[in-house]
């Protein structure tokens, strides 16, 4: 008999993850988190899916060597990913993020300054620092628009 769409599904990503994890394993210092790298984390998450811890762990260490490559688009799909895989959030996966926002700051728009806010809320981190204060500050600039 054939397999259900479901099945299909559930057997992709399961092989998908293993192409990923072994990518990670192999190349996890030279990743190209501008192409897509942040891809290999926001996928699964999009798929209501958590990628294994040591996959997940692997890809925070991937990031934090290279967080300037990311877009501001990219940095949030970052924050919403963890927040959907439920993992504890590595305080240097923040840290790296929160270097990468303000390298990028001029280029985020009002909606992603406004998501970033709201997931880091939801992931519990502090939105006072001052990453975030520039963050909230574009958000409440045009709050009226």
């Amino acid at each position: 008999p054939a397999e259900s769409p479901k099945e299909d599904h559930a057997e992709f990503y399961e092989l998908w993850t293993e192409c990923v994890q072994s990518e990670l394993e192999k190349s996890w210092r030279s990743i190209d988190m501008k192409r897509d790298g942040v891809n290999l984390l926001y996928a699964p998450a999009r798929m209501g899916r958590t990628l294994p811890h040591s996959t997940y762990h692997l890809w925070c260490s991937s990031f934090i060597l290279h967080p300037f490559e990311c877009t501001s688009r990219c940095l949030v799909k970052i924050l919403w990913s963890a927040l959907v895989m439920k993992y504890p959030v590595d305080v240097n996966l923040i840290t790296a993020w929160e270097r990468a926002a303000m390298y990028n700051f001029s280029r985020f728009d009002v909606r992603e300054a406004r998501e970033s806010i709201a997931i880091a809320r939801g992931l519990g981190l502090s939105v006072h620092t001052p990453c975030f204060q520039l963050l909230r500050a574009m958000a409440a600039s045009h709050s009226n628009e």
